[in-house]
């Protein structure tokens, strides 16, 4: 709570007013990992509810390449229900590319502290793709059913 006089015609009036704080702690037990050649999943927690200071307006995802702090993508999410493990994508990222990712939760106010950056790279596209496929065995192939055994001819002596 902050307090401010104001002076007029030489009396003094008090005001007070309050601020409602940004959050003082970062989500928790932030995970971030690669899923394909252009997208990263996050998942984590909210902060402790006594570390929000007000309403939490949702979650700020940031990703930026490791040596290009400035190209920030910044994903928004909204909060969802109390106390359970949230998560989001960032998307239309480059393939093969080194990234830094960090989560924050933010109030009306402002945006609260990031959460520890974590380094991880995208996937790189592969050059083709797996097929998988089965062709069911002749009986007589099969490595389960041993071959019938080889009888030596009779040479009725």
């Amino acid at each position: 709570m902050g307090s401010e006089q104001v002076h007029t015609s030489g009396e003094m009036i008090g005001l007070s007013f309050c601020v409602s704080p940004v959050p003082t702690a970062p989500p928790q037990a932030v995970e971030v990992t690669a899923v394909s050649s252009s997208t990263i999943r996050f998942t984590w927690n909210p902060p402790p509810q006594q570390f929000i200071n007000g309403i939490n307006q949702g979650y700020k995802l940031l990703v930026w390449p490791e040596h290009s702090p400035e190209a920030v993508t910044i994903v928004t999410i909204t909060p969802d229900y109390p106390g359970s493990r949230l998560n989001g994508l960032v998307v239309g990222l480059r393939k093969f590319t080194w990234y830094l990712g960090s989560a924050l939760c933010f109030t009306t106010p402002g945006d609260g502290p990031k959460s520890p950056p974590i380094l991880l790279q995208t996937h790189e596209d592969s050059t083709y793709t797996h097929t998988h496929f089965s062709l069911p065995l002749s009986p007589l192939l099969s490595p389960s059913i041993p071959p019938p055994p080889l009888l030596a001819p009779s040479l009725g002596l």
